[in-house]
């Protein structure tokens, strides 16, 4: 069976500043870190937030390896088509963000999720890269 560990990926005006692979169970490093931003934290600078959103992942069948499923069975894990889809828990920790222009930017975040695979890992960051610059356009626009 796999251990578990989660990848903290650290982000700077939505661009992916640094990672680590942290041994621990998701919500025990979600804590922690938080915990360490939160003394790094600067309310004269913006907001601090934690938010939990849950990323449906894909991965082609047949998986290929017995690891993957380790790491994926405890996220609802299911087949669709040719596929097997996973719900990932994803954190986001933003501790300098502001409000603009009736909308957010957030400018220095932190993502805590459970370590996958280095290519699911990479597509989580990215997804949700472009999740946060779309937030903040899509305020822009109203």
């Amino acid at each position: 069976m796999a251990s578990e560990s989660c990848v903290v990926a650290r982000i700077k005006n939505y661009t992916l500043v640094g990672s680590e692979v942290i041994n621990g169970k998701v919500n025990d490093v979600v804590r922690r870190v938080a915990a360490e931003l939160l003394r790094e934290w600067d309310p004269e600078r913006g907001d601090f937030m934690v938010l939990r959103d849950d990323r449906v992942i894909q991965v082609k069948l047949p998986l290929p390896s017995p690891e993957l499923y380790d790491r994926l069975k405890n996220y609802n894990i299911r087949r669709s088509g040719d596929s097997a889809e996973a719900t990932i828990p994803v954190y986001e920790i933003i501790y300098s963000g502001n409000w603009v222009s009736g909308g957010f930017r957030a400018e220095d975040a932190v993502l805590v999720f459970p370590f996958i695979s280095s290519e699911l890992n990479n597509q989580i960051i990215s997804d949700v890269i472009n999740a946060l610059k779309a937030e903040e356009a899509g305020f822009e626009e109203e």
